[in-house]
C-alpha cells in the first residue's frame, strides 16, 4: 500500500498540531482545545455499487459478501480510495465501493484517464467496468455480477462432468454438451489434450461449466462480463476504448478433480457453438443479420478485464431456420461475439438540461438507459450528477447511431414526462431539455459529518466524501455529500426514520435519524488508524 500524493493534507495537519502543541499555556497544550481540520484535496471520485444480477440488491448487504477489487489499465497507478489511500486491491462493504482519481491528474479530451475496475467474489462470475473520463467531477456506476447458483434472465448453464481424460491429458471419448435451451453448446473430440496454463496435462473426471448470456435480455446484458463499453486488444495489435454491438457470450470453464484448469487445447480444437437470434443487430451492415455475416470473436482476460481480438467467423442459417456461428477454440477462456464501434466514437457529445419547476433538491443522479430502435435492445447505461440550470454531457457513447434515451430517478422520487427521447447522434454538440416533475417536495435537513482519530481525539477532522442515504423501510439509496463536513439531505419526509451509510476505507460507518423541523444531522466517525497514520499523519 502507497499514499497517493496527498502528502500536503499531512503537512497542514503537522503545521496545526504544532502550532497548538507549543502555544505557551499554564494547561497542557491540547487541554479544552478543538483543532479542526478540512479535508477536501479529491477533486474526482467514483461512487460503486455491486448488484446481483438476479435479485437486484446490493451484494453483501445482509450477509456481509466482500467483492475484491482490483483496478487495471493505463491510469490504474492513479487510482486512490475516497480518502487517499492507494491499495493493490480494494474492497467493497454493503455492496458499495468509493474510489477517487489523484488530485495531480486531471483528465481531459485530450489526455483522458482510463481504467477498469475487476471484481472478483467466490460464487459469481468475475467481471469487469471500464471506466474513461475527460473531466473531474462526480461519477455513479453499477457492476452487477451473476450468482452462479441464481443465474438472471437471459443466462444459461450447464455444469457437465461426463467426460474423462488419460494420464496424458488425453480426452478419452467425444464430449457434447449444451445449455438449456441450446443457445450455446461444445464439442471436444476425443483425442483432445488439455493443458494447464503452465503445460502439464488435465487427469480423470472433468467438470465442464458453459454459461450463455443472451445478447437480447436486459439482466442478460448489464451482466456482460467486461460490458459492452470496453478497453480491447484491436485486430492491429493496438488497445483502444471500442463499444460492442454483441452477438452473445459464453464462459467456458473445465477442471479435472484435482482442481487444475484446462488453459491450452492441443491435437484437435474445441467447436463452441451458439445460436444468434434473428433480430441481433449488426452494425457493420446496419441492419439485421443474415446468412454468411462474419462477425469478430473476442476473448477475455478475468484478471485485467481486458478484451483481445481473436478472429473472424461467419454466422450460417441452419436447416432449422435458426442463426448460428462456430468457433474453434485452441485455448479456454471467455469469449464474445461482437461487431465493434470505435472509429465513430466519442468522449462528449450531447448537452442535457433536466429542468423542472419542482425543484426540491439543487442536483440529482439519473440512470440513462440507450436503447437500439432497431430491436429495443439496451446499448449502454449511464450515471449523470445533473444540477440546475447546468448541463451534463453526453460521454463514452457511439456516434452517428441513432437511439432512443430512456431516464429515471426515482430513488428522488422524480420522473420525466415524456417516456423516452429519441436522438439520432449522441455525439453531435446539440442540446436536449429533459423536463421532469416530483412526487412531493419533503424537506430538507443539514448534516455535519466529522472524524477523529482514537490517537488525537482533540482534533476534529471535517471530511470531503459521499454517503448514501435510505428510508429505514426503503432499500433505494440517495447519494449526497459532504464539503469540508457539511451538506445537506433534501426530499426527505417529516415523521420518518431514515439511515444514513458512509464508506472510508474499506469499512462502512452507519447512522439513524428521524426527521422533524428541527433535525440537525450530525455524525461522528471514528478513522481507522490505517487513515490516520498514512493520510492525517497522527
Amino acid at each position: 500500500m502507497k499514499l497517493k500524493k496527498i502528502s500536503i493534507i499531512r503537512l497542514i495537519t503537522g503545521l496545526l498540531i504544532a502550532m497548538v502543541l507549543f502555544t505557551t499555556s499554564c494547561k497542557k497544550p491540547t487541554e479544552g482545545v478543538k483543532l479542526i481540520v478540512n479535508f477536501d484535496p479529491i477533486k474526482t471520485t467514483f461512487s460503486i455499487k455491486f448488484i446481483d444480477a438476479k435479485t437486484g440488491e446490493l451484494i453483501g448487504w445482509e450477509d456481509n459478501k466482500i467483492v475484491q477489487v482490483t483496478i487495471c489499465g493505463p491510469n490504474a497507478d492513479d487510482v486512490i480510495d475516497n480518502i487517499g489511500l492507494q491499495k493493490s486491491s480494494y474492497s467493497s462493504v454493503k455492496g458499495f465501493l468509493s474510489l477517487a482519481l489523484d488530485p495531480d491528474v486531471v483528465p481531459t479530451k485530450e489526455n483522458p484517464a482510463t481504467f477498469t475496475v475487476v471484481a472478483h467474489l467466490n460464487g459469481y462470475i468475475s467481471t469487469s467496468k471500464n471506466i474513461t473520463i475527460i473531466n473531474e467531477g462526480k461519477f455513479m456506476y453499477e457492476i452487477q455480477m451473476v450468482d452462479f447458483n441464481n443465474l438472471p434472465n437471459g443466462v444459461t448453464k450447464i455444469v457437465d462432468n461426463s467426460g474423462t481424460t488419460d494420464t496424458e491429458g488425453k480426452v478419452t471419448g467425444d464430449i457434447n454438451i449444451s445449455t438449456p435451451g441450446g443457445d450455446a453448446r461444445l464439442f471436444i473430440p476425443a483425442g483432445t489434450i488439455l493443458k494447464t496454463v503452465e503445460g502439464e496435462p488435465l487427469i480423470g473426471q472433468l467438470e465442464i461449466t458453459l454459461i450463455h448470456f443472451s445478447n437480447m435480455e436486459d439482466e442478460s446484458l448489464l451482466a456482460f462480463p467486461g460490458g459492452l463499453s470496453a478497453y480491447a486488444t484491436m485486430p492491429d495489435g493496438s488497445e483502444q476504448n471500442v463499444f460492442f454491438f454483441s452477438a452473445g457470450f459464453v464462459s467456458l470453464d473445465i477442471f479435472d478433480g484435482d482442481g487444475d484448469e484446462a488453459a491450452i487445447v492441443e491435437v484437435n480444437p474445441l467447436e463452441l457453438t451458439a445460436v444468434v437470434p434473428e433480430e441481433t443487430y449488426n452494425s457493420d451492415s446496419q441492419t439485421g443479420i443474415a446468412d454468411g455475416d462474419t462477425i469478430p470473436l473476442w476473448s477475455y482476460n478475468e484478471g485485467t478485464g481486458e478484451w483481445a481480438y481473436e478472429t473472424i467467423d461467419t454466422i450460417v442459417l441452419t436447416n432449422k431456420g435458426t442463426y448460428e456461428v462456430t468457433s474453434e477454440l485452441w485455448h479456454l477462456t471467455w469469449w464474445n461475439w461482437d461487431w465493434w464501434w470505435w472509429e465513430w466514437w466519442c468522449y462528449e457529445g450531447l448537452h442535457i438540461y433536466f429542468e423542472s419547476e419542482e425543484y426540491y433538491c439543487d442536483c440529482y443522479w439519473w440512470t440513462t438507459d440507450v436503447r437500439n430502435p432497431y430491436n429495443n435492445t439496451l446499448l449502454m447505461r449511464s450515471w449523470f450528477h445533473a444540477c440546475h440550470g447546468e448541463p451534463v454531457i453526453f460521454w463514452n457513447a457511439p456516434a452517428y447511431f441513432p437511439v432512443n434515451t430512456y431516464y429515471s430517478s426515482q430513488c428522488y422520487g422524480v420522473y420525466t414526462e415524456m417516456d423516452y427521447y429519441y436522438y439520432n447522434n449522441l455525439c453531435l454538440p446539440d442540446i436536449l431539455y429533459v423536463y421532469f416533475y416530483a412526487e412531493s417536495m419533503g424537506t430538507t435537513v443539514d448534516v455535519e459529518i466529522t472524524g477523529y482519530c482514537a490517537s488525537h481525539p482533540e482534533i476534529i477532522i471535517r471530511p470531503t466524501l459521499s454517503y448514501w442515504v435510505r428510508k429505514w423501510d426503503d432499500w433505494c439509496f440517495r447519494w449526497f455529500e459532504v464539503i469540508n463536513g457539511y451538506g445537506e439531505i433534501c426530499g426527505v419526509e417529516l415523521g420518518e426514520t431514515y439511515i444514513i451509510g458512509v464508506y472510508a476505507d474499506g469499512e462502512w460507518h452507519e447512522h439513524e435519524f428521524l426527521i422533524e423541523y428541527s433535525t440537525y444531522v450530525q455524525y461522528n466517525i471514528e478513522f481507522p488508524q490505517e487513515i490516520c497514520s498514512e493520510v492525517f499523519g497522527l
